[in-house]
């Protein structure tokens, strides 16, 4: 099942001047896109579609490290590497072009959960533990729930919530601090780093959603280099019991659908 692209060739220049300029365009530095693709050990592939989404490339960047802010250089990894997924598989593999990436939080908020104690201090806006966090971040509106001791923060920008909402739930008095999850479940892309590149997990999934998709096929890439591999694919409604491959490929599920799949 394996069948490996990588960017190492000597044709398809328009498809490789498009991923160039684009990725200049990302950052200064970083990932130098490839001449062009083709398939290993088989005749060039010449021209493919570009991926052009460069906003899901940044969320899907976004979340993939520990930080609060863009990595630049890793977004123009995961731009490259889904260019090369879509390019080279989107053709025979249509799901691949229109499964989108959802991030797990939504709004650009975060909610804030504190105690009692401080509860009224946070009210007179006399809490100075979140000062410094509020001063790198800049959230933009405030707004409580008095009776259960919510507060929300709205913020601008490109930002990993998840992230944030745990450096806030560091705080002294703060009882807990999470993202707004997006409800319902849905297709989407799950991205993994390892320590030779990026593993993604594309997912399909209809039937009852969002409520609970009933219907789900799976396809795994593994990324390093300038290669992309397809691993291989997975519907667990037709087959007793998941591949050999599925013990990695499910690490890069979030943790409530390992429970699941």
């Amino acid at each position: 099942m394996n069948r490996k692209y990588t960017g190492t060739g000597t044709g398809g220049a328009a498809f490789a001047l498009s991923v160039l300029l684009t990725t200049m365009l990302l950052a200064p530095a970083g990932c130098v896109p490839p001449e062009s693709y083709y398939q290993e050990g088989q005749e060039e592939l010449g021209q493919v579609s570009v991926f052009e989404d460069v906003e899901e490339a940044e969320q899907i960047a976004l979340y993939l490290d520990d930080d609060v802010l863009l990595d630049r250089f890793l977004l123009k990894r995961v731009f490259y590497d889904m260019t090369l997924i879509r390019g080279a598989f989107g053709g025979e593999i249509e799901a691949l072009l229109n499964i989108r990436f959802r991030p797990p939080c939504k709004d650009g908020r975060i909610m804030i959960v504190f105690d009692e104690a401080i509860y009224d201090t946070v009210l007179a806006g006399e809490y100075e533990d979140w000062t410094e966090l509020n001063d790198r971040y800049l959230p933009y509106d405030v707004k409580t729930v008095d009776r259960l001791r919510k507060v929300y923060l709205y913020f601008d920008g490109l930002l990993d919530y998840r992230t944030l909402a745990g450096r806030y739930a560091a705080l002294p008095h703060v009882t807990s601090a999470e993202c707004v999850e997006p409800a319902g479940d849905s297709a989407n892309i799950y991205a993994r780093r390892t320590d030779t590149g990026i593993d993604y997990l594309f997912r399909a999934a209809w039937g009852a959603c969002p409520s609970g998709c009933t219907n789900n096929e799976f396809y795994y890439f593994v990324c390093e280099n300038d290669d992309a591999i397809f691993v291989g694919y997975w519907n667990p409604g037709e087959s007793a019991g998941p591949p050999e491959w599925w013990p990695a490929a499910r690490k890069c599920l979030p943790e409530k659908l390992r429970e699941q799949f």
